[in-house]
């Protein structure tokens, strides 16, 4: 007799913190854009000041700019 693992369905984050994490978790693809000079010093000054990963802060800027047009 064969035993099935059991797959959870999928769940939904309830807040932005839970959607980040979910976003860790899942395959990533990398996206080279060019920006001025002075906003990516902008952006690496506003991580230093708040002990985050430039990565993070691009990704929720995208995310919150992209609830706009859905």
């Amino acid at each position: 007799m064969s035993k099935r693992a059991a797959v959870a369905a999928p769940r939904r984050a309830s807040n932005k913190t839970e959607q980040t994490k979910a976003s860790a978790e899942e395959p990533t693809k990398r996206l080279t854009v060019d920006i001025p000079e002075s906003l990516h010093t902008r952006i690496r000054v506003a991580c230093a000041r708040n002990k985050l990963q430039m990565k993070e802060l691009v990704v929720q800027g995208i995310d919150r700019v992209l609830e706009q047009y859905e």
